[in-house]
């Protein structure tokens, strides 16, 4: 029988392999146009032409910000998993109010601050002043939008001074002001249960996973807008017939569990090649990440809380969780090692976008969440 230190070492192994399976290529990346790639990994805005699915939300949720669902703070709140479409709802909502929009992001990592919020206020209103005075000097009919509320908070004593503020701004100013708020559904589920979130929301939404039709017209509209041509097994274009391309997308529902943003990375890391404007995807097959269950606990741990947080450095899960900072570098570095999170330049980790489905359904199978 083979020891648990023998099992960690298989288990990092079969998982950096199912990491690497999950991500698109360095060589299918660096062929891909620019615009294409950035369609699919999320770094360009998306128009009303790629929208699909939410219309009647966000038909609500204007009303709401508008103010014309009678007395009660024009508030939306969204939840729902990562890459779910959470900011894309939060912007057709925001934009289709009418009035001024403005953005209240949080700092790279995140931050519990009063201090970072202001500063975060004044950054995106271009004015002095505490959220409050910010907020009350704003013309009625302005709409604030705060879509990563899993930053602005520390699972803490202390860590919720943020989110106490915010919620203050929300409930004096909301009558007038419209506030468009978004969270992961695990933060926003325990802020809830520690402050009044819902409370201050006249209008609560939460984003449901797509159909594989909505998936269909999601990938299919961005890929028309290219020019290139597809490629499914031995059918190009118009020859691939409408059960083969249904029962391509039945795959990717399968493999992405109806989340939207996951679907189009997979879109994206399941291209073969591209050649004479003709692009070769395969079908996604399911893959098995039981190998999770031989992950050291306090890896386990860390994983929870970049769920709960989004974004982590190790000075952040120091103060978390209570653990040696040391230590914590060292996780997080094993994390990033084996694939199951990411490290830009500025030491901020978080869940590897081309993983985080299938990881977070492991967490939820096994009831750690």
């Amino acid at each position: 029988q083979r020891t648990r230190a023998e099992r960690e070492r298989t288990a990092s192994h079969a998982i950096r392999d199912l990491a690497t399976r999950s991500a698109a290529t360095p060589a299918v990346l660096a062929a891909l146009p620019l615009y294409y790639r950035n369609l699919f990994t999320g770094q360009i805005n998306i128009n009303e032409a790629f929208f699909v699915g939410r219309a009647a939300q966000v038909a609500e949720g204007v009303e709401v910000v508008r103010g014309q669902r009678g007395g009660g703070p024009r508030t939306v709140l969204i939840s729902g998993d990562r890459a779910a479409g959470k900011t894309t709802l939060c912007q057709q909502i925001a934009s289709g109010a009418g009035g001024a929009v403005h953005w209240v992001t949080a700092p790279p990592g995140g931050s519990c601050s009063p201090g970072a919020l202001r500063a975060a206020f004044e950054g995106a209103v271009g004015a002095r002043g505490t959220p409050m005075q910010v907020a009350a000097r704003l013309p009625a009919g302005t709409v604030i939008v705060i879509d990563d509320l899993d930053l602005w908070w520390e699972r803490r004593p202390g860590g919720l001074e943020a989110i106490e503020e915010l919620l203050d701004v929300v409930a004096t100013t909301g009558d007038r002001v419209g506030f468009v708020l978004g969270g992961g559904t695990h933060a926003v589920r325990l802020i809830d249960a520690l402050r009044p979130l819902t409370r201050v929301a006249y209008l609560q939404v939460g984003c449901a996973p797509l159909t594989a039709r909505q998936l269909d017209q999601v990938v299919m509209a961005r890929h028309g807008s290219t020019g290139l041509r597809l490629k499914v097994g031995q059918r190009v274009g118009d020859a691939i017939g409408p059960w083969s391309r249904a029962r391509l997308f039945d795959a990717h529902f399968d493999y992405s569990h109806g989340n939207v943003g996951y679907a189009l990375r997979a879109w994206v890391a399941h291209v073969d090649a591209l050649a004479d404007e003709v692009l070769a995807v395969r079908t996604p097959a399911p893959l098995d990440w039981d190998a999770l269950d031989d992950l050291r606990p306090e890896l386990v741990a860390v994983l929870l809380e970049l769920l709960l947080h989004k974004q982590v450095t190790a000075d952040k899960l120091a103060r978390v969780t209570g653990r040696p900072i040391g230590d914590l570098r060292d996780v997080l570095a094993e994390l990033v090692g084996v694939g199951l999170a990411t490290q830009n330049r500025r030491r901020v980790v978080q869940l590897n976008p081309f993983v985080h489905v299938p990881v977070v359904d492991w967490l939820r199978r096994r009831e750690l969440t």
